[in-house]
């Protein structure tokens, strides 16, 4: 799908188990709207099964070498995200109001 559809997604196959992890703009977009990001067994078993199968046992927390590529840690990574949508979204219970005439208008 085009980046402009990446906020809407629900679950995040970031890798084929061949293809190596990669930190694109679209996976920080959809990182920021569910913690769902699996294993690209998750959609075959879902397949296999006719229904949405649980994510956990296929959720993408064993990438060490990514993991130490772009110094992070996925687990930590769902966590704070779940919590930061629990509570609105990064700018969640603020009211900002951007004046017309501000640099980059």
């Amino acid at each position: 799908e085009s980046i402009e559809e990446a906020h809407t997604a629900t679950h995040i196959i970031v890798t084929d188990g061949v293809t190596k992890f990669r930190r694109t703009p679209k996976l920080m977009i959809c990182i920021c709207k569910s913690p769902n990001i699996v294993k690209l067994e998750w959609l075959e078993r879902s397949a296999k099964e006719q229904r949405v199968i649980d994510t956990t046992p296929y959720l993408l927390v064993d990438d060490k070498e990514a993991e130490k590529r772009y110094s992070f840690s996925m687990r930590e990574t769902i966590q704070n995200g779940i919590q930061v949508r629990e509570n609105g979204g990064v700018l969640g219970g603020l009211y900002v109001y951007i004046c017309s005439g501000v640099a980059g208008n």
